[in-house]
Formats: structure tokens, sequence, C-alpha cells
């Protein structure tokens, strides 16, 4: 399930959207909304809130100045940093930091479930590593 904004509804964001909410909405531990939707003010902040995790996490990860965290951040943000944690080659072959480096893990990310399960998500993940990779043909 999720809320909007690739907000996954799992026991983290629902105990986030619990502290947001207030007296507006309550969720319980299986995730059902016993008062109303939830608004989109606090579907908007539990979602930048995790995508400002995202960033953290792949900057932690991948070093701060990594031309390749915004796409590892969009892939902790949609799976989650144990989700995308579990991409081991594909992380290994992003942390090379060279342009083979970032086609081997656009073909990786594309033998994934994820690919199954989020064709279009993961198609904008592979166009991103490919044109990093381009782009450090170029500064050669």
């Amino acid at each position: 399930w999720t809320i909007g904004q690739g907000v996954k509804l799992d026991e983290d964001n629902v105990n986030l959207i619990n502290q947001l909410a207030g007296d507006r909405i309550i969720l319980d531990k299986n995730f059902i909304n016993s008062k109303s939707r939830v608004p989109q003010d606090i579907v908007d902040k539990v979602a930048l809130q995790k995508w400002n995790n995202a960033v953290n996490i792949a900057s932690q990860t991948l070093g701060e100045n990594n031309p390749a965290n915004y796409i590892y951040a969009s892939m902790v943000y949609q799976l989650g940093p144990k989700g995308a944690g579990e991409f081991k080659d594909t992380l290994k072959q992003i942390k090379k930091g060279t342009a083979e480096g970032y086609r081997q893990a656009a073909k990786e990310v594309a033998k994934s479930d994820w690919n199954k399960q989020t064709p279009v998500r993961v198609k904008a993940i592979q166009r991103m590593l490919v044109d990093l990779a381009s782009f450090q043909n170029k500064g050669k």
C-alpha cells in the first residue's frame, strides 16, 4: 500500500503519519485508516522527510560528492534502506565510479524483481545510470 508520492505504508511511515497528523487521522498497526484519507499535507511532509533520509543514506553509502547520489537516493526512497541495500552488485558497480560500472549497474537493476513490479521507475534509474556513464566517458 502507498498513500501517494511513493510513500509506502510501512510501520515507520505509519508512526510518522500518526505523529504529524495529531487527531486528524489514526492508522492502526494493520495500516487501516480508521478516520479518513491521509491528508495531502501529511503525505507531503512524510514524502519530504523520506526523501531527505534517502539523500542522507546515499551520501553516507557513496560519499558526499558522488555523482550517483541522486540515483541511489531514488532507489532508497522507493525501496527503503533495506530494500536498496539488497542491490549489492548494483551498489558495487556504482561505487566503482566508472562508465562501465554505471552501465553494469543499469543491467543489474533490469534483472531484478523490482523491475517487474515498477518497470517505469526502474527504466528511469537505468536511464540516469547510462547518462552518468556517458558523462563519465566525455570527461576522459
